[in-house]
């Protein structure tokens, strides 16, 4: 009997064991797909119901979604009244009284200057105010009220005033004084023709790039054609200028590039020269992606050896040129600019008279001669005599001079005078934007150029004086020049960016031309940015609600108006002319009501209870909070936090003028002002209105009542959680910028909740847990996932799903390994080796996973992507379509396409391997009521990684060129302008785009830190009393998602710890003894922080900044190894006097040109000169017998780079190699010059040149013989003398007189 039942037990066991340790059956695996029902999903589904479960205590115990429900219907809403039409008119109303003062501006300084009275007079350029630093503080006080007072703000140079046209700036002083004293204006400015925009009023005026802007495109439908020398030894000043060109162009311009070198001339093309069909237009139209593609082109472009052939780079040109005007299909004169960049280095000087006959056959080709400009690019700013004339000649286009006949098509009666303009520029590349200023000037004098409309200016990032963004508007006064007024844009669109309701409504702000300044949903707020972005077309922003061409034709054609597309309600109205306001309204949704009253304990109860109301809330600013000693703070991670009370942050949104609280925020002394938070608190606590709006939003005292109704709730399970150990803070906020967060910290002050990825996530998943992928917690608290749930007017039921709208969303910032743990208690299985247990969202980025808990990397991609880590699983997932689609959707605020993937959560299938030929197993399952899915991973045979391309420096796509839906690849980004087939380009970027791309959702603000105020006695503040002593966790089990715990396992060499421990983060970032982490080293792009993808970390900058040290110490121990060499070498002085007494000593290093690389023909003649200059005898002297003369330059020389001297010494490029009449040249003729080698250039003497470098073998040189040929009074010896113990004597030869 006891056998038996042993025999039994046995069975049971060995079956049970084989049944745990094997998550799929490993015999007969069938076709799995996604219908499969015969697979065995014990285990799956085991584990998605004790999940489900632990989330649903998160839901209801945690974030108290039960009570809080029962806290908010206990509210008093009222319904919302309002009409889209009622809306509209106010925010137009908003608007227009920031606009319409800037017109009337205009409108009378235009006037003024057109004034028939002022016709003789000359008006030249001016700015108000003048910037300076010590004058104006934009942080502060606006300049407008300094200028009430003193009638001009800045210092403004009153001698040049009084000369010139201090009449017309006083009158534009008078009129800036007729405004409201509320109007906000950054800047007043007048661009005259008659200076070329050279603002000389104010002392000291910046360079500001948006006035070549604007100047230049006040002319119209430009043509630019840009000539460029490839040849020229400074090709990079070549390239700053074409780029500064181009930067200026606008969108209704049009450029042609063409390089010309010693053969050829090539032109810029948007389509690939294996095009079939590749007949370009003679001109491109440019955007902000043609621009894109030509700063590629030219940071592709490299110098070519030989000298340019300039009659073949004009014969190109005016190739191009005859072919725009028949193009054109008209004989009009056409807006042409013409710049020729060279360095103007003739191959003859007869090839001058070639090239200007090339100019006059072209000239005469074209309907109308054209002005020719160049710019010549030289080494400093001492000009070479030659180089200047032969470009002087073609700028001014000087026949006569070369004795050509123009008469066939030049009448100088009739035609312009065709002399151009020159410019010069050395390598400081001083003033480039007033060459493009410089060339459009001559367009002024013609009227049908000028475009004479009110013009609003994209926006603009003024990163010098203001780091805002400011929008023109300009309006160009007849042929005098612009005029503009510069006002900030986040001032201008307020009521656009924060006044949105959501899932209801949201507004956009577009001008004339349909581009948008402004959307609420598509577009990031401006305060988060740090560079400009590109506008939109609103045909892009709204395409994927059915607005097309039509729809925009209608709304520009009609002041005021009404549209519905589908589901959508579209209301406009027109502004001064110049913008038009529009406001969409989703016709599915309700609209959101509006907070009447909030039932407290203290309504219906004593004045005991009426003096409890918000005790425990104050102002998020802890440092300061009233009296000082009042709170407790303390250091929670690298956050100032209190765990005495809750902290309420108020977003712009709550504010009546967000601009104007952004704009106190900037005011150091206003948001440090103990006052201005006792304000803040005294009119929120305030229940009989004794205290005055320090200016909130009406409803604002409303919400924060209701939202500490429930952080009470969240402080007091704070402490009493069984989770405890593992949440890291709680917080709700309402919809309208209302936050409170507990523990209480110090937040930012551009901190918008309602951008934020936890809420954005909670208002997409209605009804449901919404949890993010890991992210890096700006307080301090290393990657962290954040549980959200949003709550709405009344709990939710199956008929009633739209019916209520949303007021409150709740979260919790857990640490990630608690995710992880959740999987190991739940089901032991997870534990095993052969066994992977994981988490991810709907987006496929993985919340949990045993491979990112156990890297050893200190660094490493956050978040991870589940092809990034299972690319088996990736590969055999996107074979099943109605599980996961993969899906491209453009971003035209940093035009790139992204790419990503959306797994379907309403499938409660369990999914399996497609084809059962994979080796890895794996089943996956949504979880219910949240967005993510669970998945089981057999590894036990698992092979090498499938092919998913992934870049592990940023999320940039393999292929960009091709997007396939079973295709595995990591979530990735291309620019928009390499999607393009470009051979079927048709020279317009703007139409970039698949038709079946989708815009990209609502932007992400992504926070890397959080800006924390300077407190005195910070090294003084101790560590939060709740935080764990790590110490007490023995077991890795136990470690696991512990609030500033981290299992440490590897040293910081990624070697394995013998002993594991369980340690505070801070000294063993992710698991690494001795790593400082991801907060050392955080890159956030300051335009990619709003792209669909999540941001990265690199390490790129440390290793960078490891080279460059490695470069900088091998450099200097060259440098030390050459001085070594050079002062026990040949020659390491020369005495240039006209004495021998050693005075003048002059070390060759002073010569150490950069010689651009050298053919072997050129290396071998210097080779060749260097030893016929350089001989040595026995005694050490330097003796010549042949010197050729230091005249003779081959016709392919050129100046080294770093050629400073002004002086050619009489250089002729004449010479060739093959002329030996001056093999013996006499110097008799010039008695007091010394041969040096630094009389030659054809010499190389710089000591780090190649042919420099090598020891001379001097014993090759002059035989012993034949220095008995020299008399001895050509040549001296000279003894070293013992001048200074740093000085090294070398006896040379000094030649004077030689016969």
């Amino acid at each position: 009997m006891d056998c038996r039942v042993f025999l039994l037990l046995l069975v049971c066991k060995i079956v049970l064991s084989y049944s745990n340790s094997n998550v799929f059956i490993k015999s007969e695996v069938p076709k799995l797909s996604l219908n499969a029902t015969k697979v065995k999903t014990d285990n799956i589904r085991l584990l998605e119901k004790i999940i489900e479960s632990k989330f649903k205590v998160i839901e209801q115990k945690e974030l108290l979604v039960p009570i809080v429900q029962d806290i908010i219907e206990s509210w008093s809403f009222s319904e919302n009244s309002e009409s889209d039409n009622e809306v509209l008119e106010k925010i137009a109303a908003s608007i227009n009284s920031k606009v319409q003062p800037a017109l009337k501006i205009i409108k009378e300084i235009c006037a003024f200057l057109t004034n028939k009275e002022h016709k003789r007079q000359v008006f030249y350029s001016l700015m108000n105010p003048c910037i300076n630093d010590d004058k104006i503080d934009f942080g502060i006080n606006h300049y407008f009220n300094e200028f009430l007072h003193n009638n001009f703000s800045g210092e403004i140079n009153l001698n040049m005033l009084n000369d010139r046209n201090l009449i017309f700036h006083n009158f534009l002083i008078e009129n800036i004084g007729k405004t409201d004293q509320s109007w906000q204006s950054y800047r007043q400015y007048f661009l005259s023709t008659s200076d070329n925009a050279k603002i000389e009023n104010c002392n000291s005026v910046p360079d500001i790039p948006q006035f070549k802007k604007i100047y230049t495109n006040a002319i119209s439908n430009r043509r630019v054609l840009l000539l460029l020398d490839q040849t020229s030894e400074q090709i990079n000043i070549t390239r700053a200028i074409a780029k500064s060109l181009v930067s200026s162009l606008g969108e209704n311009d049009k450029i042609a590039i063409l390089l010309i070198g010693n053969h050829r001339a090539t032109k810029f093309s948007l389509k690939r020269e294996s095009c079939t069909n590749n007949n370009d237009s003679a001109m491109i139209a440019v955007s902000s992606s043609v621009k894109l593609k030509i700063y590629d082109f030219l940071d592709n472009m490299n110098r070519t050896n030989g000298l340019a052939n300039h009659t073949l780079g004009f014969s190109f040109a005016f190739d191009v040129l005859d072919r725009l005007y028949k193009e054109s299909n008209s004989n009009n004169i056409l807006p042409i600019t013409f710049l020729y960049i060279s360095d103007g280095v003739p191959a003859l000087f007869s090839n001058a008279k070639d090239v200007l006959v090339e100019l006059s056959t072209g000239q005469a080709k074209l309907p109308h001669p054209i002005i020719i400009n160049s710019c010549a690019t030289i080494i400093n700013s001492r000009q070479i005599p030659y180089q200047t004339q032969f470009l002087q000649d073609i700028t001014s286009q000087n026949y006569i001079k070369y004795g050509i006949n123009t008469s066939s098509w030049f009448h100088r009666k009739s035609d312009r005078s065709l002399i151009g303009k020159m410019f010069v520029v050395n390598r400081t590349m001083d003033n480039l934007n007033k060459i493009a200023i410089s060339v459009t000037t001559e367009l002024f004098k013609y009227k049908n150029f000028i475009n004479n409309q009110l013009t609003i200016h994209a926006p603009f990032y003024d990163s010098e004086w203001t780091n805002d963004f400011i929008v023109s508007i300009t309006k160009n006064c007849d042929q005098r020049g612009i005029f503009g007024i510069d006002l900030f844009l986040n001032y201008l669109i307020e009521d656009i960016l924060y006044s949105n309701c959501f899932n209801s409504s949201y507004k956009f702000l577009v001008d004339m031309k349909g581009f948008a300044l402004a959307h609420s949903i598509q577009y990031p707020r401006p305060v988060t940015l740090k560079q400009g972005f590109d506008t939109v077309h609103i045909t892009i922003l709204e395409k994927n609600k059915g607005f097309n061409e039509a729809t925009w034709l209608k709304m520009k054609s009609e002041t005021s108006g009404n549209l519905i597309i589908g589901s959508y309600s579209y209301t406009w109205t027109h502004i001064s002319e110049i913008l038009i306001v529009c406001i969409v309204t989703n016709l599915d949704e309700q609209r959101p009501n509006v907070l009447h009253k909030i039932k407290t304990p203290s309504t219906n109860s004593g004045n005991d209870q009426k003096q409890k109301h918000l005790s425990e809330l104050i102002y998020h600013r802890i440092d300061l909070s009233y009296p000082s000693n009042s709170i407790n703070m303390c250091l929670y991670y690298k956050q100032i936090a209190t765990f005495d009370a809750i902290t309420l942050h108020l977003s712009s949104k709550a504010f009546v003028s967000p601009y104007a609280h952004m704009k106190n925020n900037k005011d150091q002394h206003y948001d440090d002002d103990p006052q201005t938070v006792q304000n803040f608190m005294a009119y929120l606590r305030d229940r009989r209105n004794l205290f005055a709006n320090p200016g909130l939003e009406e409803n604002i005292r409303q919400e924060v009542s209701g939202i500490y109704q429930i952080m009470e709730f969240f402080k007091k399970k704070h402490f009493d959680s069984e989770m405890k150990k593992y949440v890291i803070r709680r917080y709700a906020s309402s919809m309208n910028g209302v936050l409170q967060v507990y523990p209480g910290c110090i937040l930012d002050k551009n901190f918008e909740a309602s951008r934020r990825p936890w809420f954005l996530k909670a208002m997409e998943s209605k009804g449901k847990i919404a949890i993010t992928e890991p992210y890096l917690d700006a307080g301090g608290a290393g990657y962290i996932v954040t549980v959200s749930y949003a709550v709405y007017e009344k709990r939710f039921t199956n008929n009633q799903n739209r019916s209520y709208q949303p007021v409150a969303v709740l979260s919790i910032d857990f640490t990630r390994g608690f995710f992880y743990k959740i999987l190991l208690d739940s089901l032991p299985l997870c534990s095993y080796d052969d066994t992977k247990c994981f988490l991810m969202d709907d987006k496929g980025f993985l919340v949990a996973h045993p491979n990112i808990l156990d890297t050893t990397s200190e660094h490493f991609r956050q978040p991870e992507h589940i092809t990034h880590r299972e690319s088996h699983v990736a590969n055999d997932i996107l074979m099943q379509r109605k599980f996961v689609e993969k899906i491209a959707c453009n971003n035209y605020l940093n035009s790139t396409s992204q790419r990503f993937y959306q797994f379907n959560t309403s499938i409660n299938e369990v999914v399996t391997n497609f084809a059962n030929v994979e080796k890895t197993k794996y089943q996956l399952m949504s979880l219910k009521g949240t967005n993510l899915f669970i998945g089981i991973i057999n590894s036990s045979s698992e092979t090498i990684g499938a092919f998913c391309p992934c870049s592990t420096i940023d999320f940039r796509c393999l292929n960009c060129f091709r997007m396939e839906q079973n295709e595995c690849e990591c979530p990735c980004e291309c620019r928009l302008d390499e999607i393009v087939d470009s051979c079927a380009f048709d020279n317009n970027l703007t139409t970039i785009s698949s038709s079946n791309s989708l815009m990209c959702p609502q932007q992400i603000e992504y926070i890397s830190y959080y800006q924390q105020p300077i407190i005195r006695d910070y090294q003084n503040i101790e560590t939060c009393s709740s935080m764990y002593n790590c110490d007490m966790f023995v077991e890795k089990e136990d470690c696991l998602g512990v609030v500033g715990c981290i299992w440490c396992h590897t040293n910081d060499d990624e070697t394995p710890l013998s002993i594991p421990f369980c340690a505070s983060e801070s000294t063993c970032y992710n698991g690494i003894f001795g790593s400082l982490g991801d907060y050392s080293n955080i890159v956030i792009d300051p335009v990619m922080n709003y792209n669909l993808l999540p941001p990265t970390y690199s390490i790129i900058l440390p290793v960078i900044g490891v080279i460059l040290l490695l470069f900088l110490v091998v450099g200097f121990a060259m440098y030390c190894y050459r001085i070594n060499y050079d002062n026990n070498g040949f020659a390491e002085h020369l005495y240039d006097s006209q004495d021998n007494n050693c005075i003048g000593m002059m070390q060759m290093s002073r010569f150490d040109y950069d010689e651009p690389p050298l053919d072997d023909h050129q290396m071998s003649n210097n080779l060749i000169m260097s030893q016929s200059l350089l001989r040595e005898s026995n005694e050490n002297a330097i003796v010549s017998n042949v010197i050729q003369s230091p005249y003779r330059v081959a016709t392919n020389y050129r100046h080294p780079n770093g050629y400073t001297d002004s002086s050619d010494h009489g250089y002729s490029t004449m010479g060739t190699h093959h002329d030996d009449n001056d093999t013996h040249a006499s110097v008799n003729n010039r008695p007091n010059k010394r041969i040096s080698l630094s009389d030659s250039a054809s010499v190389n003497t710089s000591i780090s040149s190649p042919q420099n470098n090598q020891p001379y073998d001097l014993s090759l040189a002059t035989p012993r013989h034949t220095l008995s040929q020299f008399p001895s009074s050509d040549h001296t010896i000279l003894s070293p003398k013992k001048l200074s113990p740093h000085q090294i004597i070398a006896e040379v030869t000094v030649h004077r007189l030689m016969d």
